[in-house]
């Protein structure tokens, strides 16, 4: 048995008050997948992310937990059902005073 892995570091976001969807995955195929989140703010400013997914690329729905990610925290979004694509919903806590800076993270694996 071989393990392949896949590990994608995507563009920092920053500046982000309201946010929105991003990085949508393709994930049928990987056995195990994370989405790391990380709160790289450079103020003590909190951010809100949850993990969404959908069967088709066009309907989404949230999967699991909501997390704040304090100044400097990480976050760990992993699916509790199986569809055929993820991604990561953010915004920042207090989206009026308070943007926010996200690195996101992708990694998973499968056996063959």
């Amino acid at each position: 048995m071989s393990l392949a892995t896949t590990d994608v570091v995507f563009p920092s976001l920053t500046g982000i008050t309201n946010g929105g969807p991003g990085f949508e995955r393709q994930v049928l195929g990987l056995g195990q997948w994370t989405y790391g989140v990380v709160n790289a703010s450079p103020s003590p400013n909190n951010a809100i992310t949850y993990l969404q997914i959908s069967p088709d690329g066009n309907n989404w729905i949230k999967d699991g937990a909501t997390y704040t990610i304090a100044y400097n925290g990480t976050a760990a979004l992993v699916a509790g059902v199986f569809l055929k694509y993820a991604r990561v919903y953010y915004y920042a806590q207090d989206a009026t005073n308070s943007a926010v800076t996200l690195n996101v993270f992708f990694q998973g694996n499968t056996v063959g």
